[in-house]
């Protein structure tokens, strides 16, 4: 009997709420804050929305009743709502007017919280922009009282990173600077976004990344302060991550004294925009990098813009210099297309070889191998300005080796032979010579 009576009593009290319905409600204030809201909870009249992201809530703690629709891991991750990064909106960033009239309930009072109220307010102006008009901001849940029976404590430790969203291909991609040899990998993730990056350079038989501070570039400082290259490289990879490319680094050019050539490295810098620290020579890193994210997209997203491209930069340094002539590189390969030779004026157009490091005052002979058109060619080894020895030779059509003697220099004029030029000298000659390598012996 007890039971029946309290079944008949529930009934009758839902009855009752049910036929006052929404109009024995008190009515709103004009503001609700943290402060107030206890007062204010459980009306079926308000859409109760925290917009801090699922790890905030159940980091730092909520408050029973608010339904998540979190800014950062979606209205912004889905592209919905999209702040320009000072929270004042701006027309057009709501990017899905259609989606946020399906989330927020424009036939009720709406309550916006957050973590200190700034989200919500900036949410509160874009609903209000596309014709909500009732619309709360009650502030955050650090002004919160905490001992409240509506409150919902939270774990402290609870953290959830979720996969950063952009517009490249899944996978990983391997990027490779053949003139400062240094290397970059990058990881895109599911969502197109960059998820990791690592910087090397090889060196020697090893890595610097793998020397770790065995490279430090301080040792010769006075006084010593510890400068080491895996510092810097992992430090450009981090910023290179948070920013989602180079959007927050700068390269700036670097003055250097004594340059005797546009070849001369480093040309830059690089800076970074509130991180100090990175000073090491750009083009390696900047080189690998394009090398490895062009292969990420059919387009040139996240390409850092440079004078060269790749091809260019690595034609810049190649071990031999074109003039007059059209220099392209096959693997180790060097690559000569000329024409056109004139009789009297064959020297203007050669190709140049600087001897870097000096050869060695015991060395005999330097070996060429290449191959050239049945036509007639010319090497000379010099020091600039001095002595001189000139090889003339036939090309064969086949891969052939031509040696220049050294013995008719002295020993102390070999270390200072700086220099191997390669002419073609049949009168109006055409053709392609193709270097594969010089060899000391």
């Amino acid at each position: 009997m007890k039971k029946l009576l309290l079944v008949f009593a529930a009934f009758a009290l839902t009855f009752a709420l049910s036929a006052c319905g929404e109009e024995g409600l008190p009515e709103l204030p004009d503001e609700v804050t943290m402060d107030n809201i206890d007062d204010f909870l459980g009306r079926p009249d308000v859409q109760y929305v925290d917009v801090r992201d699922f790890d905030e809530r159940m980091f730092s703690g909520y408050i029973q009743g608010f339904e998540v629709i979190p800014y950062f891991d979606y209205l912004k991750y889905e592209d919905i709502l999209v702040d320009n990064g000072g929270w004042v909106y701006d027309a057009g960033e709501a990017k899905s007017e259609t989606a946020l009239e399906a989330l927020f309930d424009d036939s009720k009072a709406i309550f916006i919280m957050c973590g200190s109220g700034t989200r919500a307010g900036y949410i509160k102006d874009a609903l209000e922009a596309i014709g909500f008009d009732n619309v709360y901001n009650i502030g955050g849940y650090g002004s919160y009282d905490t001992t409240s029976d509506f409150n919902v404590a939270g774990d402290n430790s609870y953290v959830n990173v979720p996969l950063v969203k952009g517009g490249w291909d899944e996978g990983t991609y391997f990027g490779f600077d053949p003139v400062g040899l240094y290397m970059a990998t990058v990881v895109i993730n599911s969502q197109g976004g960059i998820q990791a990056v690592a910087f090397d350079a090889l060196y020697g038989d090893s890595t610097k990344q793998i020397i770790g501070e065995g490279y430090d570039m301080g040792r010769f400082s006075d006084p010593y302060v510890a400068n080491y290259w895996f510092t810097h490289a992992d430090n450009l990879a981090a910023e290179v991550v948070a920013s989602q490319g180079w959007s927050n680094i700068t390269l700036d050019q670097m003055t250097l004294t004594e340059i005797e050539a546009e070849d001369s490295l480093p040309h830059h810098i690089i800076e970074f925009d509130g991180l100090a620290g990175v000073t090491v020579g750009a083009e390696g890193f900047v080189y690998a990098w394009n090398d490895a994210i062009s292969q990420a997209s059919d387009s040139d997203l996240g390409v850092v813009d440079t004078e060269l491209t790749n091809e260019e930069w690595l034609l810049l340094h190649a071990d031999w210099k074109a003039y007059g002539w059209t220099l392209s590189l096959d693997g180790d390969d060097h690559v000569f297309e000329f024409s056109g030779t004139d009789a009297n004026q064959f020297w203007n157009n050669n190709a140049q070889y600087p001897i870097d490091p000096a050869l060695d005052a015991t060395a005999t002979s330097v070996d060429v191998t290449l191959t050239a058109p049945e036509q007639g060619f010319m090497l000379k080894i010099e020091i600039t300005g001095g002595a001189n020895l000139e090889v003339p030779f036939t090309g064969t059509g086949a891969e052939q080796v031509v040696s220049i003697p050294l013995d008719g220099f002295t020993a102390e004029q070999i270390p200072q032979l700086n220099l191997i030029v390669l002419f073609a000298t049949t009168v109006d000659g055409t053709g392609t010579i193709t270097v594969h390598s010089v060899d000391v012996n």
